[in-house]
This record gives C-alpha cells, sequence and structure tokens, in this order.
C-alpha cells in the first residue's frame, strides 16, 4: 500500500467525525472531572469557613475572659465565704459599688443553660449580675439587672486541676465551660472557659490568672 492509498484512509475517516458512543464518552468523562473538581472546592470552602468560625469563636471567648478579669481587678475579695450553693463561678465585693459590704449588691458571674428559642445559643452561656456599664467604662447608676455575656460555652463535665494554693473550685456543683480556682485569701484567681463551635465542637480552653487589687473605679 503506498503513501497516497494511507493518506486517502485516513483523511476519509478524520472527516467522518466523532461517533455518538464517542461524544457520550467524553461527556461521561467530563461530567467525572467536573464533579470531582466541584466537590474538592466545596470540601475547601466548608474547611474554610469551619476555620473560620472557630477562631471567631476564640476570640470571642477571649473577649469574654478579659472582660471578667477586668471586673475581679476591681474587686476587694473574689468572695468564697458568701458564694452561694449553685452555679454562681465569680462573686465579687467591688467597694465602689459595695461600700456597705451588702450582699444583694455582689457582681455575679454564672454559668447557666440557654434559653430555647433564645438568640442565645448553648450549650450553656455565662450570664453576669451587676450594674449596667457605660461605654466608657464607668459604673451606670441604673438598676442592677442580669445580661448574658457570651454563648457557645461547652457543657461537658471537667474535674479542674487548679494551681498550688487555690483549693476553692466555684461552682460549687458540677464543674462545665466556665469554673474558678481560688485561693483562700479570695484574692487570687484562675479563670477557665471552655467554648463549643457552631458544630458543638469542642475548642481549645482560655483561662487566667487574676489578682483582686480595687486599684480603680472601672472595670
Amino acid at each position: 500500500m503506498n503513501k497516497n492509498m494511507i493518506k486517502k484512509i485516513f483523511k476519509s475517516k478524520s472527516s467522518q467525525g466523532f461517533t455518538m458512543l464517542e461524544l457520550l464518552l467524553a461527556a461521561s468523562m467530563s461530567s467525572i472531572v467536573l464533579t470531582g473538581a466541584g466537590w474538592a472546592l466545596l470540601q475547601m470552602m466548608q474547611a474554610s469557613a469551619k476555620s473560620e468560625d472557630q477562631s471567631l469563636a476564640r476570640l470571642e471567648l477571649n473577649r469574654a475572659l478579659d472582660f471578667i478579669a477586668n471586673e475581679i481587678k476591681m474587686a476587694e475579695i473574689i468572695n468564697t465565704i458568701q458564694a452561694p450553693e449553685d452555679n454562681t463561678v465569680v462573686l465579687l465585693n467591688i467597694p465602689i459599688l459595695n461600700p456597705e459590704n451588702n450582699t444583694d449588691k455582689y457582681v455575679r458571674y454564672f454559668i447557666e443553660s440557654a434559653n430555647a428559642g433564645s438568640v442565645w445559643q448553648g450549650p450553656k452561656v455565662i450570664k453576669r449580675y451587676g450594674p449596667p456599664i457605660n461605654i466608657d467604662g464607668t459604673y451606670s447608676d441604673n438598676t442592677w439587672q442580669t445580661d448574658t455575656l457570651i454563648d457557645f460555652i461547652s457543657d461537658e463535665v471537667v474535674t479542674p486541676e487548679c494551681p498550688s494554693g487555690l483549693n476553692n473550685i466555684y461552682p460549687k456543683g458540677v464543674k462545665q465551660g466556665f469554673y474558678t480556682c481560688v485561693d483562700g485569701n479570695q484574692k487570687i484567681a484562675k479563670i477557665f472557659i471552655q467554648g463549643v463551635d457552631r458544630d458543638g465542637n469542642s475548642i481549645s480552653t482560655v483561662e487566667s490568672m487574676v489578682y483582686a487589687r480595687s486599684s480603680s473605679t472601672s472595670p
């Protein structure tokens, strides 16, 4: 078979185009490739969103921790003697608010379950009872009230490992996502807060050692 004959055969074959079977096969392969690429992109987007959610949750935990720590610094004592047998975690006697040492005027932080239907999400939330705080950081003269400080707090039961000398652990009942270890002089506390992400997965615990020193007039 000479070269001209071979060229004619291939030319004739190429001019016929693709068969239906070939087109279907190509379409199927393209679909598989696109589906795989789309799935991989979706997984990357979900992983990125989850990482961003957890970073935001850690930021909120640290803000709540700093808020509580700053108010402890305002206190004369971290009251352990009069701490009630409930979910109270921090009870503060702040002289500027309570010059007569009235137990009704102790700033109180506590943990409780989130209310169904509330904008605050559970499983647990941290709440504060005390005077409202003005935008400039000073205490308001308005009526004391209970406000939610932060949500998405863990309900996992823990066994606290307190530093030496900080043997008073609160709350007095079950310890979950918010608890403290306080020294016998009621001056030093180590605070622990454990949060969860929106899927309910635990994220790292934030903690801080704080000293009650009653040295300023604003939280």
